[in-house]
């Protein structure tokens, strides 16, 4: 029974290893590649929120019809926090950007491999269907918020089921966390609230869904500095 689960354990490391192995090879030869699309927005407010953290829609940005507020391209703000990040530390370059935002399909994958493992026979099959599409792929290149949401999502997902199952707080509470991220990256990540009340009443522990007061509280947050900041939501 040990040497079967020891080479379980063996098997599930090589496929999160190929699998790692997989996102890194079709990102890594991108990684200096310049800024297009909608990153130019991103990194738009990643400047603003180096000088002010707590105003990110403060200021008028460039598009390609002229000035125009950044009120008008009004995702939330966590992506930009991070690109700022990244800016501070280490200055506008397109290698530092892609580097750091590699993160992103890398917990997306990791994540979607122990959902799969959970769900469906073949795992690594699975995963990598998904992380080899155009989208995934095209995406994983850019500085925008479609693969960080994906990955925040998954990963919430993720906990949220392994702390129900283990009865664990402290993973239903970093699931709840997660989803609260995952809010604050694109409004639709809220949907991954909607099937962690699925899934708790599927499987008959509602009192888990408590947890999910830290999200409710990260999103009122987020609400209070809006109208504080800019008189409405």
């Amino acid at each position: 029974m040990k040497k079967l689960k020891s080479g379980k354990k063996s098997t599930e490391t090589k496929s999160v290893l190929f699998t790692v192995f997989f996102v890194l090879a079709v990102t890594l030869p991108f990684i200096n590649k310049p800024f297009h699309i909608d990153d130019i927005y991103v990194v738009s407010f990643a400047r603003n929120l180096v000088r002010e953290p707590l105003d990110p829609y403060g200021f008028e940005m460039d598009t390609l019809s002229g000035k125009a507020s950044a009120m008008a391209y009004a995702d939330p703000p966590l992506v930009p926090l991070y690109t700022a990040l990244l800016l501070r530390l280490f200055g506008e370059k397109e290698i530092a950007f892609h580097l750091g935002f590699i993160a992103f399909p890398l917990i997306a994958a990791i994540s979607l491999y122990h959902l799969s493992k959970r769900f469906v026979p073949y795992p690594t099959f699975t995963t990598l269907i998904v992380v080899s599409t155009p989208t995934f792929m095209v995406n994983s290149h850019l500085i925008m918020q479609d693969i960080p949401l994906m990955a925040f999502f998954l990963l919430a997902l993720l906990l949220y089921i392994k702390g129900s199952e283990k009865n664990k707080g402290s993973l239903l509470a970093a699931a709840a966390i997660f989803a609260g991220m995952a809010f604050l990256i694109k409004y639709n990540g809220l949907l991954v609230v909607l099937l962690m009340i699925l899934y708790s009443l599927i499987i008959g522990k509602p009192k888990h869904l408590k947890y999910l007061g830290i999200t409710l509280v990260i999103i009122a947050a987020f609400f209070i500095h809006n109208l504080y900041y800019y008189g409405s939501i």
